[in-house]
């Protein structure tokens, strides 16, 4: 679970989790080659049965409790994710779905397991290596830290410009498991040679290591990780098992048998943890897990993981190979039946016509769209499409990202007669749009993307700049305008600046609101007259911010846009198609489909035509 207190970056138990899988198996592949008697089928056998049972009961009680609770989306993207994890490839499947507009981590049951695809994927490969290299000349520490050097290098080199890559990619997470491998290697060594270390050397590396895994835990924050970060917890986590189970730090705190017991149930214990809060807060819509809930989670986990432990993995687990080939069996009929499930498109219990018009807004997005294409260059995430030499650049979070759809559509219908353009939305981990309105340096994580983003912002084929935000969240920093009016005056030389205002946001706009019931009862449709958006209150909250927003867009010569004029006609504002199908993805953005057909306002600022104020 995430960490709390001043302990606030348990994240990084995944990374310790890797040292100790890595040293764990490869002590005994090393052992097996020392003896001769390495057999790349029983390696896989004892995997399988390690790793099998608890991960079968794992991925089948969520299919069923899935099917049972979930609508027919969120059902289809489990089913995707018990495919992934069947098949051990979550981190590529999570990889791919990874974005702004990707559903909240905590509704994921199954999105722990990206640790155990990347474990297995080291693993599909490593035993091969390590047969392969183990009687040439300094084979294994060499083959050891070559690969080391080769992914630890990818990681430092990708994760500002590409952060979700890096956290998720196996290329860039190997180097973790290689340090355990290392360590089992040194170990290894150290045994052979008969080597005894003194108390106080053996002392040293244990406390080395418990103070980096502290100053881990304490300081450690998401943004630019793994990176040169990661090195404390894998190398604080190395140093503890090398130091041996004699030293007193191991031997005294480690070795309670308190923490012996949790560390004989982890594995079952890791699988049901994150299931369980994930259930709890889907069923129950909790936007906040208490302190008391998440601590009878937590009970509930520790009580399900010794069941399973007791009564399924040591009854399996030592199994001949006979119970291995059942338990693959087993695993690829779930994957083949939820494969198929996925493909005939079969939905959950929780279906009916008018439900499903509801939610068929949550799904109606992909990004950035056909016209437009991805780059990555010095941190920065941008798209870009069109072939004119007059280019618009559209900059903002994920607001100027939901205008995607229209760009993308104008580039594809009027080609030719359009400007090309550069899309520069939400940043994973770097609020770009709050530094540039608050006229503020980024931190150091950020500063290289912020930099290639003033540099874009200045070439001179950009024409237009165009800015949306979710203008509210920035109040503050609008407070005092002439930081943002500064901060356009840097790059508006010569260039027309064009800011959007807000368009309708609000709880009442979200399809995830628009049903009644409960999941474990009935779930309908609300009655869609009941379901209307006020706007005169929105437009009275946001009146403040929209002035300021008007006056940095004069004192820079430029003009603004009001969606409201174009969205709400007479004074309302539509929630529903005629089919009554919801305009919205979420209380903060359109769906694709709103967006492609009405967000027209933005035409302007792509064909350089007549402002449109």
């Amino acid at each position: 679970m995430p960490g709390a207190g001043i302990f606030h970056a348990g994240f990084i138990g995944v990374d310790m989790f890797f040292v100790i899988s890595g040293y764990l198996i490869s002590s005994i592949i090393f052992d097996n080659l020392k003896k001769e008697s390495f057999s790349l089928v029983e390696f896989y056998f004892r995997r399988i049965r390690r790793i099998f049972p608890a991960l079968i009961l794992i991925l089948g009680s969520s299919f069923f409790i899935g099917w049972f609770t979930l609508l027919p989306d969120e059902f289809s993207q489990l089913n995707k994710h018990i495919l992934g994890g069947s098949t051990f490839v979550s981190n590529l499947v999570l990889w791919s779905e990874s974005g702004y507009f990707d559903i909240s981590a905590e509704t994921k049951p199954l999105l722990h397991l990206w640790s155990l695809g990347i474990e297995e994927q080291y693993y599909i490969v490593w035993p091969l290596l390590a047969w392969l290299f183990w009687n040439r000349r300094f084979g294994i520490p060499a083959l050891v830290i070559a690969l080391f050097i080769a992914s630890f290098s990818l990681n430092l080199v990708t994760v500002d410009s590409d952060p979700i890559a890096t956290f998720y990619s196996p290329l860039t997470r190997f180097w973790e498991l290689l340090i355990g491998s290392f360590t089992a290697w040194m170990v290894l060594l150290r045994r052979e040679n008969q080597q005894v270390g003194t108390r106080a050397v053996e002392f040293s590396l244990s406390a080395s290591g418990l103070f980096l895994l502290l100053i881990g835990f304490t300081f450690v924050t998401a943004e630019h990780f793994p990176g040169w970060l990661a090195l404390l917890p894998t190398v604080g986590t190395a140093l503890l098992i090398y130091a041996g189970s004699s030293a007193w730090p191991n031997r005294v705190i480690l070795s309670n048998r308190i923490l012996i017991w949790f560390g004989i149930i982890s594995f079952p214990l890791y699988l049901w943890h994150w299931v369980i809060l994930a259930w709890f807060r889907i069923t129950t819509d909790a936007d906040h897990v208490s302190t008391t809930q998440r601590a009878l989670i937590v009970a509930l986990s520790v009580i399900l993981a010794w069941l399973t432990y007791r009564f399924l993995e040591t009854k399996i687990r030592k199994g001949d190979a006979v119970y291995a080939k059942g338990l693959f069996a087993i695993n690829l009929f779930i994957a083949i039946f939820v494969g198929g499930l996925l493909y005939f498109n079969v939905s959950p219990r929780h279906q009916n016509s008018d439900l499903s018009r509801i939610l068929q807004a949550k799904s109606d997005w992909h990004f950035p769209g056909d016209q437009l294409a991805t780059v990555v260059d010095q941190g920065l995430r941008y798209y870009v499409g069109g072939t004119s030499p007059r280019r618009t650049l559209y900059f903002g979070d994920s607001n100027m990202e939901q205008y995607a759809p229209r760009i993308n559509y104008l580039l594809g219908s009027s080609a030719g007669s359009v400007n090309s353009a550069t899309i520069i939305g939400n940043q994973k981990y770097c609020k770009l749009l709050f530094y540039f309105v608050e006229g503020s340096v980024p931190p150091n994580h950020c500063s290289t993307a912020y930099q290639k983003l003033l540099e874009l912002m200045g070439d001179d084929s950009v024409k237009t700049i165009v800015l949306s935000g979710l203008w509210y969240s920035y109040e503050k920093a609008l407070s005092s305008e002439s930081n943002f009016v500064e901060s356009l005056r840097r790059v508006s030389k010569g260039k027309t600046i064009v800011i959007i205002l807000s368009m309708p946001v609000g709880a009442v706009l979200d399809p995830n609101g628009m049903y009644v019931g409960s999941r474990f009862g009935s779930l309908a449709a609300k009655n869609i007259l009941n379901v209307n958006f006020d706007l005169k209150a929105f437009q009275d909250k946001r009146s403040f911010v929209h002035a300021q927003l008007e006056k940095t867009a004069a004192f820079v010569g430029g003009y603004t846009i009001d969606p409201i004029l174009y969205l709400c006609p007479s004074g309302k504002c539509p929630i529903f198609d005629s089919n009554g199908v919801p305009l919205y993805k979420d209380a903060e953005h359109m769906t694709y489909s709103y967006a492609k057909d009405q967000a027209i306002y933005v035409d302007s600022t792509l064909k350089d035509s007549v402002p449109a104020k």
